[in-house]
């Protein structure tokens, strides 16, 4: 093999390897979206702007957004501010002036506090909890996307 054979398999392995991280993160955090919305303590539903907002971005690029089941939810489908060169990154948010709140189950100055839910299976931390609960669900997501995606480009 040749030193220009080398390089040349190199950079290409390097390029592989960036492109199957970027779908394990994307598969990965499709998964965590669905689990906000469908898993308990669900995203919280009144008519349908706060679960119909969310969007995955995927290394500054929008990926997906959730369904519009109801209300005038508006996701970002905007771009937003990637990683550095090299990082694989999936980000989920949710679009609404509000979102935060209900995340939290209450305002950042700890005013209106969110007792009452109107969907009885919705409530606080329907991100974050799913994140923490399902993390080794998410790690074998990127993990077994990840060798897919290089076993498709040996």
């Amino acid at each position: 093999m040749s030193e220009r054979n080398l390089i040349d398999g190199l950079k290409a392995a390097l390029v592989a390897s960036q492109r199957a991280s970027e779908v394990a993160v994307a598969r990965a955090g499709m998964r965590l979206m669905n689990d906000a919305i469908m898993e308990l303590n669900t995203v919280p539903l009144d008519e349908g702007t706060l679960r119909g907002s969310a969007s995955l971005h995927v290394n500054g690029k929008l990926g997906a957004t959730s369904p519009n089941i109801g209300g005038e939810p508006t996701p970002n489908t905007d771009s937003i501010p990637g990683p550095p060169n090299g990082v694989a990154e999936a980000v989920i948010g949710f679009n609404t002036p509000y979102a935060a709140y209900q995340h939290e189950g209450a305002r950042a100055d700890g005013t209106h506090i969110v007792r009452n839910y109107t969907e009885p299976s919705s409530g606080p931390k329907f991100l974050e909890s799913k994140r923490i609960r399902n993390r080794e669900r998410y790690l074998k997501i990127m993990s077994r996307e990840f060798q897919k995606e290089i076993e498709r480009h040996d």
